[in-house]
């Protein structure tokens, strides 16, 4: 069909209640143009050449997570496996970001909210992680100061302290 039959019979469905502007459900909109994409990290990578990163840091989206639908996405992942990429991503497992790494590693404000929510709700789920009071002791046998929790009973240092005092040396 030409492009203007396929206009005019847009235009006819649309005027007849036909066209619903449900068409961008599940699609993400560029935030520079006002356009709807699938992926738009590639769109404004092609149209308003900058990288899908700056365009990411730009807007305050996930910098580790690209812009494409759920429906891309899942298409994605069964392609890993139909193709071999999933080799590829093994042998580059090494080279991944670990936790604690002491490079520089810049999260960006859509995955500060999502890790202080997560952090939230982590401290409401578990009490133990509030500190009990605590009270400073003296060991018995060598006089160093300890920190312990205020019910403790405990009157030395560690363990080598305790034996050698019930040891009597």
């Amino acid at each position: 069909m030409a492009q203007k039959e396929y206009q005019r019979q847009w235009y006819l469905r649309k005027k007849a209640g036909l066209v619903t502007n449900t068409r961008h459900i599940g699609k993400h909109e560029c935030k520079i143009c006002g356009k709807w994409f699938d992926r738009v990290g590639s769109h404004v990578v092609q149209v308003h050449h900058i990288t899908a990163r700056e365009y990411r840091k730009e807007f305050g989206f996930d910098l580790k997570r690209g812009q494409v639908t759920d429906e891309y996405r899942e298409t994605m992942r069964e392609h890993v496996f139909e193709n071999g990429t999933i080799e590829n991503l093994k042998k580059g497992e090494s080279h991944r970001f670990v936790k604690g790494h002491k490079i520089n590693y810049e999260r960006s404000e859509q995955t500060q909210e999502r890790l202080k929510e997560h952090w939230k709700k982590v401290s409401q789920l578990s009490p133990a992680s509030k500190k009990s009071p605590r009270i400073t002791i003296k060991c018995a046998r060598c006089g160093k100061e300890k920190e312990v929790i205020i019910t403790s009973k405990q009157k030395y240092c560690g363990l080598v302290c305790a034996n050698k005092a019930k040891v009597g040396k």
